[in-house]
């Protein structure tokens, strides 16, 4: 009896929870979601099955829904003709009920869920709009319609800056002596200070030089423990006691390698410049009568049959560090060769005089001049009362070298540089690129643009520089090419302006040269010529005419 009551109360569970899944299932599928709920392996079925109905998954309206394919039915099995159907005992008390199409699913519940609406790609063919650089942000032109999400923000990249080219101008690291510094005190400091420096600093003195010009005094100290020179001058700039102190830089003259000797009888049909200067008609109004021409070189050979009659002061400023004549570097004589000679080749300003200051000595990698020789150079050529500086070499950003070139201008000394010879995208070349001085690039007889010389905005003017023969040492002539060569043509120039206006100043001096130029390469000052060809005849005639007004 017992076990009977157990077994009615089980069916009747059992019945229960078919009843709350079939009516579960099928509000789910009014909502649009369907549950599937798969009871245990063990429990039995219920006497009254429920049929059921294919699992639908509901998706958006525009996709047809999809129907899960049913389990293929059971193969039939073959009949045999000799087998009778054996008629099955009826039991009148009991309910049998329809079997269901299937076994019921034996996999977990599964929930599915309508999808989000989908939106509609643009067709294959449909060409999007190009999208202007200008905006940041762009909305592509997209199907829309009832239903569909508007389309969403493209965001384009912001157009990129284009790459940094190459820079227009590569500077090479300065050159400097790698045991020495300099250093300048006050022209009134007691004369201990430097050997009270040297103690303090673990340097030694081995050299005091004047500059009156800055009014100060020069000291050249040697390091003899390997420490490197900036680290030295930064140690000696926090002193008191000193004004200054750098490296003994190191310079080197504009001159190009292995000029080819020649035997010359008679220059005149060699030298382009006179030709394209006019020095015939030049001459006639002046010849550099009057005016000292500084040359600030590697010496000149004044034995030169060129010379002969010129009267040539010098100045050694390299010290124990000179050479025979034999041994010098002809650069210096070609360059006074350009300006005042009066043989074979004919100097531009031949009545000018010309004082040499040799302050490049021949080393292993060709003509060195320092820092503290140049400024010996500058010293001894004010001394001497020179009105022009004609310096053909280039060097490095020198505070001191700068400081000398601006006093000289105060004076009224006009100088006089060389561009430099390292290429189109080489840096500035100093002392040229001062503002005080004149720089001079080179052209050969067409006009046309030497090409190893320096280009920029501190170009001041052209003149002849290419293939120019030149004295040279033992007492024969050269083709030499480089701004050197046409920076001497210029400071010849100059000299003639000072015979016919002994009073111009520098800033006069270098206004008359760039307003009487010729203009080349592009219209007006550029990069290259400077403000063009130098033209002597005609700056002579603009200063004769400012006379002749002046005096009216």
């Amino acid at each position: 009896m017992r076990l009977c009551r157990i077994f009615i109360l089980g069916l009747a569970a059992a019945a229960s929870v078919a009843t709350w899944g079939h009516a579960a299932a099928q509000g789910m599928q009014r909502g649009g979601t369907t549950f599937r709920f798969q009871l245990p392996a063990d429990f039995k079925r219920p006497l009254v099955a429920v049929p059921r109905k294919p699992i639908v998954r509901v998706v958006p309206d525009r996709v047809p829904p999809k129907v899960e394919a049913s389990r293929p039915a059971p193969r039939p099995k073959p009949e045999r003709p000799n087998e009778q159907a054996r008629p099955k005992p009826e039991r009148p008390n009991e309910q049998v009920s329809p079997r269901p199409d299937r076994r019921p699913d034996r996999r977990p519940p599964v929930l599915v869920l309508p999808l989000p609406p989908l939106v509609a790609r643009p067709p294959a063919t449909a060409r999007v709009p190009e999208v202007p650089r200008s905006s940041p942000v762009t909305r592509f032109a997209r199907p829309s319609g009832p239903g569909l999400p508007p389309p969403p923000a493209w965001r384009v990249p912001p157009v990129l800056p284009p790459l940094p080219s190459a820079p227009p101008m590569l500077a090479a690291a300065p050159e400097f002596l790698p045991d020495e510094v300099l250093v300048t005190v006050l022209t009134t400091a007691l004369p201990q200070v430097e050997a009270e420096l040297a103690t303090t600093f673990n340097v030694t003195v081995l050299e005091r030089v004047a500059l009156p010009l800055i009014d100060a005094r020069l000291v050249r100290f040697r390091i003899p423990d390997g420490r490197a020179v900036p680290i030295v001058v930064a140690t000696l700039t926090g002193d008191p006691r000193v004004v200054s102190a750098q490296p003994n830089y190191i310079y080197r003259v504009n001159n190009e390698p292995a000029p080819t000797p020649t035997v010359a009888t008679a220059s005149s049909g060699l030298q382009f410049s006179l030709v394209k200067l006019e020095a015939t008609a030049l001459h006639r109004v002046a010849v550099g009568r009057g005016t000292t021409v500084a040359v600030i070189d590697s010496g000149v050979d004044a034995t030169h049959p060129d010379f002969a009659g010129a009267q040539i002061a010098h100045f050694d400023a390299t010290g124990d560090r000179g050479e025979q004549a034999g041994e010098q570097d002809a650069h210096g004589t070609g360059v006074a060769g350009i300006i005042a000679a009066r043989g074979t080749v004919q100097g531009l300003a031949p009545a000018a005089a010309v004082i040499s200051a040799r302050v490049f000595h021949k080393g292993r990698s060709g003509s060195i001049g320092t820092t503290e020789a140049i400024l010996k150079g500058i010293t001894w050529s004010t001394e001497q009362g020179a009105r022009v500086l004609n310096m053909s070499f280039a060097g490095p950003r020198d505070p001191l070298v700068e400081r000398h070139v601006k006093a000289t201008t105060a004076r009224g000394m006009i100088s006089i540089a060389a561009a430099g010879n390292n290429g189109p995208r080489a840096a500035p070349a100093f002392p040229a690129a001062y503002d005080d001085v004149v720089a001079v690039t080179a052209v050969d007889a067409s006009d046309r643009l030497f090409a190893r010389a320096n280009r920029g905005s501190y170009i001041t003017v052209a003149a002849p520089g290419v293939d120019v023969i030149v004295p040279s040492l033992g007492h024969a002539h050269h083709f030499q090419s480089g701004t050197s060569m046409a920076a001497a043509h210029v400071s010849a120039i100059v000299a003639l302006l000072l015979e016919v206006d002994p009073k111009l100043s520098p800033h006069e001096l270098r206004h008359l040269l760039m307003t009487s130029s010729e203009d080349l390469g592009t219209s007006g000052r550029d990069d290259e010529f400077g403000s063009g060809l130098v033209n002597a005849l005609r700056a002579i005639g603009q200063l004769k005419h400012r006379k002749a007004t002046s005096h009216r």
